[in-house]
């Protein structure tokens, strides 16, 4: 919060419970093929406490990893959206 102040943090951590959220649900759906994306969530969960504690939750990598499980659960979504078609 010292480098965000109060409402960055709460929008990093919405931000953060969202992808979670949307993980889950993507494994919902379908857990055989949407696996990596509830591991990733875990770890998500894992990766940011830890960055917390350190301190350094503004990595590169981290916000790297925030995108890599955003574009998972797009992808996720739109597979299932277009798996009930029959004209594919």
């Amino acid at each position: 919060m010292a480098t965000l102040g109060i409402f960055g943090a709460l929008a990093f951590y919405l931000i953060t419970l969202s992808l979670i959220i949307n993980c889950i649900k993507s494994y919902k759906t379908n857990r055989k093929e949407n696996a990596l994306l509830f591991a990733a969530a875990l770890a998500l969960i894992v990766f940011t406490v830890i960055l917390q504690v350190n301190q350094g939750y503004l990595r590169l990598y981290h916000w790297m990893f925030f995108g890599l499980m955003d574009g998972g659960c797009a992808y996720a979504a739109r597979k299932n959206l277009f798996n009930g078609r029959k004209d594919d």
